[in-house]
């Protein structure tokens, strides 16, 4: 917990300077970018924190990015499906999340400023939650935090939720039920696909290469960074089964043995 209090009180400098410093400041760090990447955000009980968090330090971000003239602009935002549900929120969070959903439209309009407008210069994600790492942390009650999930354990959950009849009652799910019905990402193909935007080489459809405006869920994430649904569940699955059935073979061919002897007795 050491370690992750010292990454969470960097990220911590890092928002202050990013909302508190003088433009000078910022182009002065911003240098001479061609292109901008940003997973800036941040989990808090507090409203204001949670708008500016979010919001206008990617503002301040982005705007620096834009008069550093930047070529290209990814920003790592929050599935659609997730901020659909914005008005049905418990009540004691709807003011939390209006302000978290509030900061991440800000700084969607941003990144977007940041490239002119130009949607073939801008790459959005949107996952509904990513997974990654050795580290598992969920929230518990009184603390506000974002939760980690490990690796091991959200890939057999993205594989597990990608399965066909759980995404066609997902389909038809309302709500958080839906989001929650969902796969996670990993934070491997989300990062490949920040990259590839990053460097213009992300490729859609027969493949203009380009940034490609929006990315929404993990499909569209996983299609784009080339990555294929984890299966190391199913293939356990599949060993099993033939091993089931290597055993049922040679149990029964025994049997069968042990039947011919009797018959020539």
């Amino acid at each position: 917990m050491g370690k992750r209090r010292a990454m969470d009180s960097e990220c911590q400098v890092v928002l202050l300077d990013l909302i508190t410093a003088e433009p000078a400041e910022l182009d002065a760090a911003m240098g001479s970018a061609s292109a901008v990447i940003s997973c800036v955000g941040v989990i808090d009980p507090d409203s204001e924190v949670l708008r500016r968090g979010n919001g206008l330090a990617n503002v301040n971000a982005f705007a620096s990015a834009k008069r550093a003239g930047v070529k290209r602009a990814c920003y790592i935002s929050v599935a659609s499906e997730l901020v659909a549900c914005e008005e049905n929120w418990l009540p004691f969070a709807k003011d939390q999340f209006a302000a978290y959903f509030e900061g991440k439209r800000l700084a969607e309009q941003a990144a977007l400023d940041a490239v002119g407008g130009d949607t073939t210069k801008l790459c959005v994600l949107k996952p509904t939650f990513i997974y990654g790492g050795k580290s598992f942390d969920l929230p518990a009650p009184g603390r506000f935090v974002a939760p980690r999930v490990s690796a091991a354990y959200g890939s057999a959950v993205e594989e597990v939720l990608s399965l066909s009849p759980i995404q066609a009652l997902a389909d038809a799910a309302p709500g958080l039920i839906k989001v929650a019905l969902r796969p996670p990402s990993s934070v491997e193909a989300v990062a490949t696909v920040c990259a590839l935007a990053a460097v213009g080489e992300l490729a859609t459809g027969a493949a203009t290469r380009r940034a490609v405006g929006t990315l929404d869920g993990t499909a569209a994430l996983k299609a784009a960074a080339g990555e294929a649904t984890p299966r190391s569940l199913r293939e356990a699955i599949d060993r099993g089964l033939d091993n089931i059935g290597d055993f049922t073979e040679q149990f029964f061919a025994v049997m069968q043995d042990r039947v011919d002897k009797m018959g020539k007795k």
